[in-house]
């Protein structure tokens, strides 16, 4: 007797197992992701941490933004070699008393 049925067609066992692989691959990439995230900010905060210190005080000025007017304290790291200043960065003189505070 032949058979009506046909073999060529994937059986439910099959796609399960094709969907588990799947969402197993797309959690271990994800996974990565958000680890090489977090590695990146954490360097990034490192990175900022080095370069301010040492930073002298440079002064104070005032920050024109249309009307508003603001105070700010203005400070200068050194080049990374030595060589010449490196950057100029400010703060609010309202958040560098709270630091103070």
């Amino acid at each position: 007797m032949k058979r009506l049925r046909s073999r060529r067609g994937e059986s439910i066992i099959e796609a399960l197992i094709s969907v588990a692989i799947i969402a197993l691959t797309f959690c271990l990439i994800a996974q990565a992701i958000l680890a090489s995230a977090k590695i990146n900010a954490r360097a990034g905060m490192d990175d900022a941490a080095m370069r301010y210190d040492g930073a002298k005080r440079h002064g104070e000025i005032t920050i024109y933004i249309g009307s508003d007017m603001s105070r700010a304290i203005l400070w200068e790291t050194e080049h990374d070699d030595g060589a010449g200043p490196g950057y100029f960065y400010y703060e609010s003189v309202e958040s560098a008393n709270a630091h103070e505070g």
